[in-house]
């Protein structure tokens, strides 16, 4: 009976090593699941050179800014926003808000006649890049729109944009949670 009993006694040690052993393993493994949606996030080309937009986007801005000027995101056009450089990668910043908004702000916000907004959501995957829709808003929620890329970058997201369609359209940001 002892040597049974011994015998047992061993084998639940055996069994309690052998679960710490796979929480480990499983631990481990996610760290390194971690890291290397870190790694991908820091080489993420689009996470480390973009231009921020910041001049007068929030979509509680009013239609003008303090000029009195409507502005555009047509690199061309003479009334093309200030931070505007055309087609290529974008950062929301600054009290022009942080990330474009999900719903339609309306008319005459964020310092334009027609307010671009993200058709869809913002992804909560860490370095994932996604297609989508922004949308200009004038009468009807999605009166025009154009095809984008947006990056999560961990901390804040990325927008490849296009030159807007025409002016007065303009991308808007907002500082509203996901």
């Amino acid at each position: 009976k002892e040597e049974r009993a011994r015998k047992e006694r061993q084998e639940e040690g055996f069994q309690c090593l052998k679960k710490e052993e796979e929480v480990r393993e499983k631990r481990l493994q996610e760290e390194a699941r971690l890291q290397e949606i870190e790694r991908k996030v820091l080489n993420k080309f689009e996470c480390a050179h973009y231009t921020n937009l910041t001049h007068h986007r929030n979509v509680g801005h009013d239609l003008q800014d303090d000029s009195g000027k409507f502005y555009c995101d047509q690199l061309r056009h003479s009334d093309v926003s200030p931070d505007w450089e055309g087609t290529g990668w974008y950062r929301f910043t600054g009290s022009s808000g942080t990330r474009m908004p999900t719903k339609a702000p309306g008319i005459h916000r964020c310092g334009t006649y027609l307010t671009g907004w993200l058709k869809g959501n913002h992804s909560s995957t860490p370095s994932s890049t996604f297609d989508t829709t922004v949308c200009f808003n004038y009468g009807n929620e999605c009166y025009s729109s154009v095809d984008i890329k947006v990056t999560n970058c961990k901390s804040y997201f990325v927008y490849f944009l296009p030159d807007a369609p025409s002016c007065h359209y303009r991308y808007c940001a907002t500082n509203d949670r996901i």
